[in-house]
């Protein structure tokens, strides 16, 4: 016992071992060959534990992470687009409102709305197949 005594040094600095811990596990484990009497209690509780798996874990954990991270991508690209829309009408929204109207009198208003609405007649009149009255 004085020989493991004396070779078990501990440095607290970079916490090295010098192989005691391997061999006082060693020699306990030789000189506890034989099983214990158990009555038969261990061999019970080993089929009572579930049998492993046969697929490998790694597959169904590889399977979580990859769509967490496609869950977490959506997620947070959904928000950016969203953002993105909202922004967009805002500043749409801020420009109109911004328009300095008082310079135009609402005579030039309604010889624009008349010019865009004959335009749009001419336009559909021209388009329009023509068609012959036959009686």
């Amino acid at each position: 016992m004085d020989s493991i005594e004396k070779k078990h040094t501990i440095h607290t600095d970079n916490i090295q071992h010098d192989g005691i811990d391997e061999e006082l596990l060693s020699s306990f484990f030789a000189n506890a060959s034989e099983p214990l009497a158990d009555e038969g209690f261990t061999d019970r509780v080993m089929e009572q534990l579930p049998k492993p798996s046969s697929q490998p874990q790694i597959i169904w954990q590889m399977i979580c992470a990859a769509a967490g991270i496609v869950m977490l991508c959506l997620f947070c690209i959904k928000g950016l687009v969203q953002t993105a829309i909202r922004d967009y009408f805002v500043n749409v929204i801020s420009y109109i409102i911004s328009i300095d109207l008082s310079s135009i009198s609402p005579l030039m208003i309604v010889y624009t709305m008349a010019t865009l609405y004959l335009g749009v007649i001419i336009v559909i009149m021209v388009n329009l197949p023509k068609r012959r009255l036959s009686l």
